[in-house]
């Protein structure tokens, strides 16, 4: 969930113990909390977890995301899903690089990974250097398969699914859950697989 992440101490130069005071009390807003709540009532796993969800979740009810909200006129033609998202710079070989790195790694741990890329929105998609993602994915094919989610879809083209051009709302990571474990079908088609190709 976008809003729990925070940046490792090294990336940002803070201590170890500012880092971990402010990620342990630092308590969801928004989507955030309305996905946790939704998945400790329909998880046994969350059972014990009941009384702390049901006080700390009724002092912000009101901040629970309603998924109405994000259906209305009013958010789905919001001036912002007309501004696209720039990312500027060519990191191909050192992302390509990493990602190497950590499938050794895994590997050499027993540690089973999966690789995705994430949807775009289809205003930012459009304003992107296709060639240079086109050319990410055909090298990221060399290296491990993965799952595909980049490309104009019927997510990618429904203001519904984001907050902006930039975030997807949480309904939309489920469904990449869902695709990587393959636990259920999505009811929209989404995602492509795209098997490993060595040189």
């Amino acid at each position: 969930m976008q809003g729990l992440t925070k940046l490792h101490p090294q990336a940002t130069g803070t201590s170890l113990l500012s880092f971990y005071k402010d990620y342990f009390f630092r308590f969801p807003q928004g989507e955030d909390r309305r996905h946790i709540k939704h998945k400790m009532q329909n998880s046994s796993t969350f059972a014990t977890l009941n009384i702390a969800q049901d006080y700390n979740l009724s002092l912000h009810s009101k901040v629970i995301e309603n998924a109405k909200d994000f259906n209305t006129t009013q958010h789905l033609n919001k001036a912002e899903f007309n501004k696209p998202t720039y990312y500027s710079g060519n990191t191909l070989e050192e992302t390509l690089q990493d990602i190497q790195e950590i499938k050794s790694l895994c590997k050499s741990h027993n540690i089973q990974c999966k690789f995705f890329i994430n949807p775009i929105h289809q205003t930012t998609y459009k304003f992107l250097d296709l060639n240079l993602l086109n050319n990410f994915k055909d090298n990221l094919e060399k290296i491990t398969d993965y799952y595909d989610f980049a490309y104009l879809n019927a997510i990618s083209e429904n203001n519904f699914y984001w907050h902006e051009t930039s975030h997807y709302r949480s309904i939309v990571g489920d469904m990449i859950i869902d695709t990587l474990t393959q636990q259920e079908k999505t009811k929209i088609p989404f995602g492509i697989y795209r098997p490993h190709r060595p040189l």
